[in-house]
């Protein structure tokens, strides 16, 4: 599996906390990496956060630790919806304040390389979302570039309850295919 971490989101929102913890970190030690404390906090705000704004009925697919293949990089969190007419890509800057260009172009970057090296999100529309937890920013505007990567979105803990909520999902989604679809970069690059 390419995720450290998977569920569903009404799974996730009744799963304990610790159980989530304990899947990330045995993850990232199969994986080869040392979880350091900061990066225990982070997960543990990430986790508390995502509880707390995600809708308990909202039909997607939750992935921590997103890896994207063959490009050595991880995606903090994915949301996948229903027959993946979206995809959010979450990039969370856990004590930041502002939006620096770097992170604004760290989420962007993960978005591009999923539609463009993982097949199975090459036909979605993929929305990446940059989280600084200390912001109280919840304006947003959804713009998408012709190959349906939208401009990144910047917003705190609550703009990001308020993107999702603007979405409707319907249907049901094999997480599996979609998770574990090769790498196939598009043929426009």
């Amino acid at each position: 599996m390419r995720a450290w971490y998977r569920n569903a989101v009404q799974d996730f929102i009744n799963e304990d906390t610790n159980s989530i913890l304990g899947q990330l970190t045995t993850s990232s030690v199969d994986a080869g990496f040392t979880v350091e404390q900061p990066q225990n906090v982070s997960w543990q705000y990430e986790i508390a956060k995502l509880k707390r704004v995600l809708p308990t009925n909202l039909p997607c697919h939750i992935y921590f630790e997103f890896n994207i293949p063959r490009m050595g990089r991880r995606i903090d969190v994915v949301l996948l919806g229903p027959n993946l007419p979206y995809i959010f890509v979450i990039e969370f800057k856990v004590g930041a304040s502002k939006f620096l260009t770097s992170d604004i172009n760290q989420a962007h970057d993960y978005a591009l390389e999923l539609k463009n090296f993982h097949k199975g999100s090459h036909n979605s529309k993929i929305i990446p979302i940059l989280v600084a937890t200390e912001s109280n920013n919840t304006d947003f505007k959804l713009e998408f570039a012709p190959d349906n990567v939208a401009k990144p979105i910047c917003v705190g803990v609550n703009g990001l309850q308020e993107v999702i909520s603007t979405f409707t999902f319907d249907g049901t989604i094999d997480g599996d295919s979609w998770e574990n679809s090769s790498y196939e970069p598009t043929p426009t690059i």
